[in-house]
């Protein structure tokens, strides 16, 4: 919002909160180099959220743990045609040099959907945020677009140490252990001596329903709140402000993250946020108390999000994770959290 030749008052009001933001991104930028643990002693790792190779940086300059996803589909958008072997791998290979060892977690392509390539015209959907998008894209008509991708995330995962595959909008156990199948003979196609981790992306009330079923397969999990935020309240996730409640604070999707935290916990897998979510030190603080352990966010939004994390309790976090389940809209979860 700008706001054109602002009177005196209104000038002096904006220029206070600006100095304000100032001091306090300092002061948070100052505690980079702590580690993020509650005052109870409760780790939590800290990821980034990149969608270009050189953003890698970012979460090395803001010290985080790694990459926990890299929309790689971001490379590609406006390309006139497929992306080769060769610039896959050289994308990877980019973070992966940049990250020195650290996890990075490649999301194969999710198109569809808002993110639609110049060189799948063709292709498009006529609702595309419910057509054919992600895996079922990538095991149906992107078959060869997937083949191709994992073999570069294979070629850089044989030479570079913790490098995992992340399926985007899993439905459930058939599709994920089609995918993986996938994987595992591309791998023995190219003479590896094992295969990196496989984790579902939960976006969808289908995965959430069918969590205990995907983790018997999945290494690991990322919930990706924006979608399944759309997919629970049935809103398109571009007209978030037309619809007041559209947003991962209503009880429905605190609850359905719930779920699968819990069912991480249960099958000893690692379970993580990486929707911008979790770039609010607010709503951050709530995922903690929901279980959550595992945070990935935009690089710049990090410093603050640690900084909630060393003040936090998280018995006190799993306190007012249970109030707002107990509500029943998302104005009461506001509520509870700011105060």
């Amino acid at each position: 919002m700008v706001t054109i030749d602002p009177p005196a008052h209104e000038a002096e009001h904006f220029s206070l909160r600006a100095q304000r933001y100032d001091l306090g991104q300092t002061a948070a930028e100052t505690e980079e180099g702590l580690a993020a643990e509650t005052v109870d002693g409760a780790a939590i790792g800290l990821f980034a959220n990149i969608g270009r190779a050189i953003e890698a940086q970012d979460a090395v300059d803001h010290r985080l743990d790694g990459v926990g996803l890299f929309r790689t589909e971001y490379l590609f958008l406006n390309e006139p045609e497929a992306p080769t072997f060769e610039k896959h791998r050289a994308a990877y290979e980019g973070v992966a040099r940049r990250l020195a060892g650290r996890p990075l977690v490649i999301r194969t392509l999710d198109l569809g959907g808002d993110k639609f390539p110049r060189f799948l015209d063709p292709h498009r959907a006529v609702n595309p945020m419910l057509g054919l998008r992600g895996l079922r894209f990538s095991l149906t008509e992107g078959r060869a677009l997937f083949e191709t991708q994992v073999r570069a995330i294979l070629a850089v995962a044989a030479s570079h140490r913790d490098v995992r595959i992340l399926l985007p909008m899993v439905l459930g156990a058939a599709d994920f252990s089609a995918a993986r199948a996938i994987i595992e003979k591309l791998v023995r196609d190219e003479h590896l001596q094992e295969r990196p981790k496989i984790g579902a992306m939960i976006e969808t009330p289908a995965a959430v329903l069918t969590i205990h079923d995907i983790l018997q397969l999945a290494d690991f999990a990322s919930i990706g709140t924006n979608d399944l935020t759309q997919f629970t309240l049935a809103a398109d996730r571009n007209a978030f402000d037309a619809i007041e409640h559209h947003t991962v604070l209503h009880p429905a999707v605190l609850r359905a993250i719930k779920l699968v935290a819990d069912a991480g916990e249960k099958a000893g897998k690692a379970i993580a946020v990486c929707g911008e979510a979790a770039a609010n030190p607010a709503i951050a603080g709530l995922l903690i108390g929901l279980g959550i352990r595992q945070l990935s966010m935009s690089p710049a939004a990090s410093s603050w999000v640690r900084q909630r994390i060393r003040t936090l309790d998280s018995r006190e976090a799993e306190t007012l994770a249970e109030r707002a389940l107990k509500c029943t809209d998302a104005e009461c979860v506001r509520i509870a959290i700011a105060n």
